[in-house]
C-alpha cells in the first residue's frame, strides 16, 4: 500500500524535493510526507488524480532504484490491480496515513492480494499476538476506512506418535 501511494504521488514528491529526483525515488514515503507536511494537500490530490499508466511507470522507477529489497515480490500487475480496486479509497487512506506517517508505516497486514477487483488483507500469526503497530494500522486506518482485514492464526498440528505393534 505504501509503495502504491508513493507511486501515485511520485511526480509531486519530485517537484517538492530539493535533493533531486533520485532522493524522491529512494526516500521512504513516511519521511517525504513529514518533510512536505505543508504540501500534503497537493500530494493527496496527486494520489487522487495520477493516471494508472503513470502510477505503473512510477512504480517501475521506484523499484529499479533499489526499493525492491524492502518490498520483494511486488509486481506492476499487483500495483495496477490494487490501484483499480481501491479507487477513491486510496487518497483517503493516504490522508489518514499523513496524520502520523511514522506511526502508520508499520503494522500492515502480511498478505495483500487482489482478485476480480476484491482486495484481501490478511495478517498471519503463528504464536504471537497483534502488536501495537498492527492494531494501530489495521484498526486505526484500514478498518476505519472500511477495508476488511482478517487474521489467520496458525496452530501446529499435534500428531500422535505411531504405536508399535
Amino acid at each position: 500500500m505504501l509503495l502504491l501511494m508513493k507511486a501515485a504521488c511520485l511526480q509531486r514528491l519530485m517537484e517538492l524535493n530539493k535533493l533531486g529526483a533520485t532522493d524522491s525515488l529512494r526516500r521512504f514515503l513516511e519521511a517525504q510526507f513529514v518533510i512536505n507536511a505543508q504540501n500534503i494537500d497537493t500530494i493527496i490530490a496527486a494520489i487522487a488524480t495520477t493516471s494508472i499508466d503513470q502510477v505503473c511507470a512510477n512504480f517501475e522507477a521506484i523499484y529499479a532504484a533499489g526499493v525492491d529489497e524492502y518490498y520483494p515480490g511486488v509486481s506492476v500487475d499487483l500495483i495496477r490491480q490494487l490501484h483499480g480496486a481501491l479507487g477513491p479509497l486510496l487518497p483517503r487512506i493516504a490522508a489518514r496515513f499523513a496524520t502520523d506517517p511514522y506511526a502508520f508505516r508499520a503494522g500492515w497486514p502480511d498478505v495483500t492480494a487482489v482478485r476480480d477487483g476484491m482486495i484481501l488483507l490478511r495478517e498471519v500469526k503463528t504464536s504471537d499476538k497483534l502488536h501495537a503497530s498492527q492494531l494501530q494500522t489495521i484498526g486505526g486506518m484500514l478498518i476505519a476506512e472500511g477495508m476488511p482485514v482478517d487474521v489467520l492464526q496458525l496452530v501446529a498440528a499435534k500428531i500422535a506418535a505411531p504405536t508399535s505393534r
